[in-house]
C-alpha cells in the first residue's frame, strides 16, 4: 500500500485524536506496513501495534476492527500471544453489528477446538447472513 507522507501524519494525528475509523486504518497499515509513493517505508509490518490500533478502535464500536483484532487475536506465528477467548469476544461483537464474517470465523475457531457440533451451527448462522465462504465449510 502507498501513501503521500503528509497524508500518513494526517491520519495518524486523526487516531492520536480518538477517531476511531483513523485508528481502524492506522491498524491496517501496522498489520501490512506502508510505503510513500516512492517506496520508502513510512510503516514498518508491526502486528503489535495494528493490534493496540485495532482494540482503539474496536473498543469505540468500529465492526471492521473488531473483526480484524479477532483474526489477529488467533493467528499464531505473529508474534503476539494467541488468545481466542478474547478473539471470540470480539467477533461476537463485529456479529451483533450485522458481520456474518464474524459468524464464519467463531464457526473457525469452534472447528479447530474439535467442536465440531458447535461450529456447525455457527457456520449455518453465517450462510444465513449470507457469508459464502461458511457454505463451503458447511460442505465439508
Amino acid at each position: 500500500m502507498r501513501m503521500a507522507r503528509n497524508k500518513w501524519s494526517q491520519l495518524k494525528r486523526k487516531a492520536e485524536a480518538g477517531d476511531a475509523e483513523a485508528q481502524f486504518e492506522v491498524g491496517s497499515y501496522c498489520a501490512d506496513g506502508l510505503a510513500d509513493p516512492k517506496g520508502r517505508v513510512l510503516v514498518r509490518r508491526d502486528v503489535r501495534a495494528a493490534v493496540r490500533w485495532y482494540r482503539l478502535s474496536a473498543t469505540a464500536g468500529n465492526g471492521g476492527a473488531q473483526l480484524n483484532l479477532g483474526n489477529l487475536l488467533c493467528t499464531r506465528g505473529l508474534g503476539i500471544r494467541c488468545d481466542e477467548a478474547e478473539a471470540l469476544r470480539w467477533y461476537k461483537r463485529a456479529l451483533r453489528q450485522g458481520d456474518g464474517s464474524a459468524a464464519n470465523n467463531i464457526a473457525t475457531v469452534y472447528r479447530d477446538r474439535g467442536d465440531h457440533r458447535r461450529a456447525m451451527l455457527w457456520y449455518r448462522r453465517a450462510v444465513a447472513m449470507g457469508d459464502e465462504g461458511a457454505l463451503v465449510e458447511v460442505g465439508f
